[in-house]
């Protein structure tokens, strides 16, 4: 018997049992049913245990960044937008409570205009070195892994440091592990250590 183009009876009833399956559904945050809640973050029970949520290695323009000063602002407090959370809504009660600008080797992104915000907290933050990256929490000025210009030492960044330390501000050694910039000075004078980022 010649094939047939014709779809079998099996194949329209299940075509008919999906179609059916599928009544009712409607595109966007309105055709959530009223009676069945959002699932909530789960990062919610630490915020009622007194925990904030931010991110700590943030990059714009100043350095290897692809968004400027203000649009990486911005973001952050869109998590708190109505119409962010009209489309995830799991987030309410959630959102980011601070973001620290750490652009490699300058602090110049803390000076920019944009740098101000009335519902995040901004940290003025430098990603200090080469090699090895370590952020600087607090900075008011940009921080030199090399003042002398004769290439990096133990010395160099431990003196860093000791300048962040001066400035009132953190030192965080980064991804320290992450091939290709393993952090490879052994101090003692550093305040934390990165444990995890989305890259490395």
């Amino acid at each position: 018997e010649p094939a047939s183009d014709a779809p079998s009876d099996s194949v329209l009833d299940a075509a008919d049992s999906a179609d059916g399956a599928l009544d009712g559904i409607a595109d966007g945050p309105d055709a959530v049913e009223a009676d069945v809640p959002p699932v909530p973050d789960p990062a919610l029970r630490l915020r009622q245990a007194g925990w904030l949520s931010g991110d700590l290695h943030l990059h714009t323009t100043y350095s290897d960044g692809q968004d400027s000063v203000a649009t990486v602002v911005a973001l952050a407090e869109y998590l708190e937008d109505p119409t962010f959370l009209a489309f995830h809504p799991e987030y309410a009660g959630n959102p980011v409570d601070f973001v620290a600008l750490t652009d490699h080797r300058t602090a110049d992104q803390n000076l920019d205009p944009a740098f101000a915000s009335d519902r995040v907290v901004l940290v003025p933050g430098e990603e200090f070195g080469s090699p090895g990256h370590a952020n600087l929490f607090g900075v008011t000025g940009t921080i030199s892994h090399d003042p002398d210009g004769d290439g990096s030492t133990l010395a160099d960044y431990a003196g860093g440091f000791d300048a962040a330390h001066a400035q009132g501000a953190l030192a965080s050694v980064n991804h320290p592990y992450a091939s290709g910039i393993l952090f490879p000075w052994n101090l003692d004078n550093f305040d934390a250590v990165e444990v995890w980022n989305t890259r490395f």
